[in-house]
């Protein structure tokens, strides 16, 4: 997964930068594009794309849950 991760992370930098999307934490953006109820099931998908965060089991569900419906709700797109 990481070689996948790393192959398209700078044209997400650069959808970030040019405000097209908004900043977000890599496995929240990853799980609002492949389907947002897989966040709350696949942690280990989830440790693995940010290794920096906590383990995603011990992460607040409901916030995440929330970042996710902003993000499909608002079309991936930054407000305006």
């Amino acid at each position: 997964m990481q070689p996948f991760w790393d192959s398209i992370t700078p044209t997400i930098t650069a959808l970030v930068e040019a405000g097209r999307i908004p900043r977000v934490a890599p496995h929240i953006l990853y799980f609002a594009i492949v389907g947002p109820a897989l966040a709350l099931t696949q942690d280990p998908i989830a440790d693995r794309l940010d290794p920096a965060a906590p383990p995603a089991a011990s992460r607040d569900r409901e916030g995440m849950a929330d970042a996710l419906s902003a993000l499909v709700l608002h079309g991936l797109l930054p407000p305006a």
